[in-house]
């Protein structure tokens, strides 16, 4: 989209100072001379905070032209909107700015305009039925409705939301198109359970399509509509409150289609006594919005830059005036004709950056409002509140997490220390990844203490099981890169680690230094995996791993699963998993494993037996785990408390003490977080390649599915 330049266009306005008036205000007479007219605004009413500020805009840009400004306003009549058309075309103007309080029914007004050689300019709103309208200035309303529905999105926790819908005036074309916007992101989540629709039953039949007709919508909307109107949003929502039951209540999310029916709607459900909190949605910033932000009765709005707004229009305007046709990016079909447009940009407006967005930018004083900058509310820890949903679950169950491995030990007695209320239920700490899917799957319909509520798998189990996992964004969400993150919060990257070699020197002296060394027959029955390759994502990347340094790629495992085959035939290969026992007692000199593993192995045999930790020169291979939240927890806030602890600061550099590389790790340096002697005790894995989500998937597909007829070797725990 084009960048706006409102200082141009002034200078624009000035150019045709012989042609260019707003229309007065009121029905009274022009101040300048009719042969002058050649522009006509016409608002929808003055009751409503967001046309004053549209009015105000105009003036500002008008009267920097030169000209006394006057606006004409509808006051919601239909009747009086085509009465203000009729005497600007009197007037004589050649354009006419319409917002139309009715969009249908502003049609006549602008077939009059159109009849009368006038060119009509649908202003905000668009005029529906009828071939009579020129462009259409606008705001992207379907983004507008997207904006507030993924804000509700991302911070949704868990499954179960309850939803509350609201919509504007059943007349205003916008509602529909803010409707449609929320609802395509919405519905998705809708569908797969994180929100239940709790105040249409029109919306819960029609709950399962992705597209709504224009008649479906309208049912929705019928039965959710505040008419743009405080009072009515108020009431409707007292209304459905009193229909719901506490069970609907608690921590709810409200799609609330502009500012003033969020803050009625807001006042309504912050005064309901079952309604633990709220999210609540709007837009145009209204500065009586804006203060229930910073004093947290608002959750968002959606800013709609009137300047820039105001700037279109009158660029537009001057265009058609010159003889020219305005830039359109877009079509908007208004029943009748595509009219073109060229939609203004929207953005997010929050607590967080109210100060960069409203007040660095201009468009407020910062005088307006209290609360910003030192002067805000104090912060409450965010934590409080989950922390006491937690500890009235009590236990967290935990799956697969050996007290060795990535230092899971101190974690999860550091969380133990931070949470005293929350008994760590450590199941199965030795199993593989494939058998924590299936341990989830087996307690389905299982609250009992040997249902894991978060699981630690490898990436290639991340995407393909996401339907058993719930999902939850932990706070330091924007710090976890992109690639390895579901997008929608079920699954999310953890630590990493690379392939190597832990030897026991003591048995081995003769140190392998790459893959190739392996297949020495000096390594003769000393060579084993740390995991079943057909279930352990350990095993499973190793495989992989040898592959790239054995003519394979992150597209091609097939050489690595020949590699082991050649191993098995030498008899290198020990078909036992491997374990740091078993390395230092010898019976496994060589064990291929995590760095993280090795060099810990090491730390904890305080020299006995003499040990050595190789990455191997070719094919370094990065192997990234995910942590998740199972779908049917027992614990949920447990869960999310335990997330929140492993990504915050905290537990990164915990993890980074042993040795695993935190996902966040880049973040903390970029902050200074990590000590130095911290720092230099992380391995060097330069040239480690991860692969992508895709390509560890197909990797795991070909490795699991053809270990046995291309190897043949049946991978155990030692008895």
């Amino acid at each position: 989209m084009r960048t706006k330049n409102f200082a141009y266009h002034l200078l624009a306005l000035l150019v045709i100072a012989a042609t260019l008036l707003s229309a007065c205000g009121g029905g009274s007479a022009a101040t300048a001379p009719a042969a002058k007219l050649s522009v006509g605004i016409v608002l929808p009413t003055k009751d409503e905070p967001r046309w004053v500020q549209d009015e105000a805009r105009f003036k500002e840009a008008l009267t920097s032209a030169g000209y006394d400004v006057q606006i004409l306003f509808s006051q919601g009549d239909s009747a009086k909107e085509k009465a203000n058309v009729e005497s600007l075309i009197t007037s004589g103007v050649k354009v006419i700015i319409l917002c139309p309080q009715d969009g249908t029914a502003a049609g006549a007004a602008a077939d009059a305009a159109n009849a009368a050689g006038i060119k009509v300019i649908s202003y905000d709103r668009l005029v529906r039925d009828t071939a009579s309208v020129d462009f259409y200035v606008t705001f992207d309303s379907i983004s507008v409705g997207a904006a507030q529905a993924q804000y509700l999105v991302d911070n949704a926790k868990g499954s179960g939301n309850p939803l509350y819908l609201y919509a504007g005036a059943a007349s205003d074309n916008n509602a529909f198109l803010f409707f449609e916007g929320a609802w395509n992101v919405l519905q998705p989540k809708i569908a797969d359970g994180t929100f239940v629709i709790k105040n249409s039953s029109e919306a819960v039949t029609l709950q399962s399509k992705a597209i709504l007709t224009r008649d479906e919508q309208s049912k929705i909307i019928g039965q959710v509509t505040t008419n743009w109107d405080f009072n009515t949003a108020k009431t409707l929502a007292e209304a459905n409150l009193t229909a719901a039951t506490a069970a609907d209540k608690g921590n709810v999310s409200i799609l609330a289609p502009n500012d003033g029916t969020a803050r009625a709607i807001a006042d309504a459900f912050a005064a309901d006594k079952d309604v633990t909190s709220y999210a609540v949605t709007g837009q145009d910033a209204e500065k009586a919005s804006v203060q229930y932000i910073i004093d947290g009765k608002q959750s968002m709005t959606v800013f709609k830059d009137v300047r820039t707004l105001v700037d279109d229009a009158i660029t537009a305007a001057v265009t058609f005036l010159k003889g020219g046709t305005p830039e359109a990016t877009n079509k908007y079909n208004n029943g009748k004709v595509d009219v073109p447009a060229n939609p203004t940009v929207v953005v997010t407006v929050t607590k967080d950056n109210v100060q960069s967005a409203l007040i660095d930018s201009g468009y407020y004083p910062a005088s307006d409002f209290t609360g910003l900058g030192e002067s805000a509310a104090p912060v409450v820890d965010p934590m409080a509140a989950l922390y006491e949903a937690a500890k009235a679950e009590g236990m967290l169950s935990t799956i697969a997490l050996p007290h060795d491995w990535c230092g899971y030990g101190s974690v999860i007695d550091a969380f133990k220390a931070k949470y005293p209320d929350i008994e760590v239920n450590e199941l199965s700490p030795d199993i593989g990844s494939g058998d924590e899917i299936e341990a989830i799957k087996a307690n389905k319909d299982n609250t009992g203490p040997q249902a894991p509520d978060v699981v630690d798998v490898g990436f290639g189990f991340g995407e393909p099981n996401k339907d058993l996992f719930m999902p939850y964004k932990v706070s330091t969400w924007d710090t976890i890169p992109d690639e390895f993150k579901s997008a929608d919060g079920y699954w999310y990257g953890d630590y990493y680690g690379v392939m190597a070699f832990l030897v026991n020197t003591d048995v081995q002296p003769d140190v392998p230094q790459d893959w190739a060394d392996l297949l020495d027959p000096k390594y003769s029955g000393q060579v084993a995996l740390s995991g079943d390759p057909r279930t352990s994502n350990q095993a499973i990347q190793a495989v992989y791993a040898s592959a790239l340094a054995n003519g394979g790629s992150l597209d091609d495992a097939q050489p690595g699963l020949d590699y082991f085959a050649e191993l098995n035939a030498a008899g290198n290969l020990v078909p036992l998993i491997a374990n740091n026992g078993l390395v230092a007692t010898g019976e496994i000199p060589v064990r291929i494993t995590w760095d993280y593993l090795a060099l810990a192995a090491i730390d904890s045999f305080e020299g006995n037996p003499k040990t050595a930790v190789v990455i191997p020169e070719t094919g370094r291979f990065g192997g990234m785990y995910v942590q998740a939240i199972s779908a049917y927890a027992p614990h949920p806030n447990a869960a999310k408390l335990w997330m929140e602890f492993l990504y915050s600061d905290e537990g990164q550099l915990l993890w980074l003490n042993a040795y695993c590389h935190a996902i966040r790790e880049d973040d903390l340096k970029a902050r200074g977080v990590i000590p130095a002697e911290l720092a230099a005790k992380l391995p060097d894995v330069a040239g480690a390649v991860i692969p992508n989500a895709d390509q560890l998937g197909a990797a795991k597909t070909l490795i699991t599915g053809n270990w046995d007829s291309a190897v043949g070797a049946d991978v155990k725990a030692a008895p």
